[in-house]
């Protein structure tokens, strides 16, 4: 994905967010995750919703503020995958800064980006890694039985 392709739906949330610096760490954002649009290829599954909504973003042609935010809310998804299979010593100083705004905004602690963030990409990494090396089922839950037992 070329971002001078897509330019458009990035002007178009110029007009949407009234705040220059929310402006500046989106098109910031869009621009780094664009450029490294291999690893959201590769590791992102297809069924993530905010993979499917990131690429619905260039599709779309009335993009409105909360299009604009959404899509960064795709992005934090994105980097916090990256930061949970790679590690923190394989992200970029822009990508932990861009977390860090993240958690220490505001957060809507019912949101769909939250629950992600905190609750479902961790399980699923850890659910990865367990099948990874040879367990079926859930680890914890397994420990959590055998204390129960002693």
């Amino acid at each position: 994905m070329n971002i001078k392709a897509h330019i458009g739906n990035i002007l178009k949330c110029k007009e949407c967010l009234e705040d220059k610096a929310d402006y500046v760490a989106l098109v910031g954002a869009l621009s780094h995750i664009i450029d490294n649009l291999e690893f959201v290829e590769k590791y992102i599954d297809d069924t993530n919703p905010f993979k499917q909504h990131f690429h619905k973003f260039f599709q779309i042609s009335e993009i409105n503020v909360e299009d604009c935010f959404a899509v960064q809310e795709d992005i934090v998804i994105f980097f916090r995958e990256k930061l949970l299979r790679l590690g923190v010593k394989n992200m970029d100083a822009f990508e932990l800064e861009f977390l860090s705004g993240f958690e220490n905004g505001k957060q809507d602690l019912g949101s769909s980006v939250v629950e992600w963030y905190y609750e479902k990409l961790p399980l699923m990494i850890y659910k990865e890694l367990g099948e990874s090396i040879g367990y079926s089922g859930s680890s914890w839950k397994n420990w959590w039985e055998k204390s129960l037992n002693v």
